[in-house]
Protein backbone atom coordinates (compact mmCIF):
# COMPACT_ATOMS: atom_id res chain seq x y z
CA UNK A 1 0.00 0.00 0.00
CA UNK A 2 1.16 3.34 -0.71
CA UNK A 3 1.59 5.51 2.46
CA UNK A 4 -1.19 7.74 1.82
CA UNK A 5 -3.34 4.40 1.60
CA UNK A 6 -1.89 3.39 4.67
CA UNK A 7 -2.53 6.18 6.63
CA UNK A 8 -6.23 5.82 5.60
CA UNK A 9 -6.29 2.08 6.82
CA UNK A 10 -4.70 3.07 10.31
CA UNK A 11 -7.15 6.31 10.74
CA UNK A 12 -10.11 4.23 9.46
CA UNK A 13 -9.00 0.71 12.12
CA UNK A 14 -8.31 2.91 15.14
CA UNK A 15 -12.16 4.96 14.41
CA UNK A 16 -13.79 1.38 13.92
CA UNK A 17 -11.89 0.28 17.54
CA UNK A 18 -13.17 3.10 18.95
CA UNK A 19 -16.48 2.25 17.89
CA UNK A 20 -16.54 -1.12 18.76
CA UNK A 21 -15.59 -0.30 21.95
CA UNK A 22 -18.38 1.58 22.61
CA UNK A 23 -20.27 -0.69 21.60
CA UNK A 24 -19.28 -3.56 23.82
CA UNK A 25 -19.79 -0.84 26.88
CA UNK A 26 -23.13 -0.32 26.10
CA UNK A 27 -23.66 -4.03 25.58
CA UNK A 28 -22.11 -4.89 28.95
CA UNK A 29 -23.55 -2.25 31.05
CA UNK A 30 -27.28 -1.79 29.69
CA UNK A 31 -28.37 -4.44 27.36
CA UNK A 32 -26.83 -7.61 28.92
CA UNK A 33 -28.37 -6.71 32.50
CA UNK A 34 -31.72 -6.21 31.26
CA UNK A 35 -31.68 -9.86 29.21
CA UNK A 36 -30.35 -11.09 32.38
CA UNK A 37 -33.47 -9.52 34.35
CA UNK A 38 -35.99 -10.49 31.25
CA UNK A 39 -34.84 -14.38 30.35
CA UNK A 40 -34.96 -17.81 32.55
CA UNK A 41 -32.35 -19.67 32.65
CA UNK A 42 -32.91 -22.43 30.69
CA UNK A 43 -33.24 -19.87 27.48
CA UNK A 44 -29.92 -18.61 28.34
CA UNK A 45 -28.30 -22.15 28.66
CA UNK A 46 -29.74 -21.77 24.83
CA UNK A 47 -28.42 -19.45 24.10
CA UNK A 48 -25.03 -19.94 25.37
CA UNK A 49 -24.43 -23.21 23.44
CA UNK A 50 -25.74 -20.98 20.04
CA UNK A 51 -23.44 -18.16 21.15
CA UNK A 52 -20.53 -21.14 21.53
CA UNK A 53 -20.91 -22.33 17.85
CA UNK A 54 -20.74 -18.71 16.10
CA UNK A 55 -17.12 -17.83 18.00
CA UNK A 56 -16.35 -21.36 16.74
CA UNK A 57 -16.86 -20.28 13.61
CA UNK A 58 -15.80 -16.62 14.06
CA UNK A 59 -12.50 -18.21 15.02
CA UNK A 60 -12.45 -19.87 11.94
CA UNK A 61 -12.43 -16.86 10.00
CA UNK A 62 -10.51 -14.64 11.72
CA UNK A 63 -7.66 -16.65 11.39
CA UNK A 64 -8.53 -16.49 7.70
CA UNK A 65 -8.10 -12.80 7.57
CA UNK A 66 -5.08 -12.85 9.60
CA UNK A 67 -3.90 -14.81 6.99
CA UNK A 68 -4.64 -12.21 4.12
CA UNK A 69 -3.79 -9.42 5.85
CA UNK A 70 0.06 -10.91 6.36
CA UNK A 71 0.22 -12.13 2.81
CA UNK A 72 -1.27 -8.92 1.51
CA UNK A 73 1.81 -6.74 3.93
CA UNK A 74 4.35 -9.13 2.42
CA UNK A 75 3.94 -7.92 -0.97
Amino acid sequence: LAKEDQEKVISNALSYSQLLEEHILKEDQILYPMAEEAINKSSWELVAKKFEKVNRELKSTEQKCIAILGEATEK
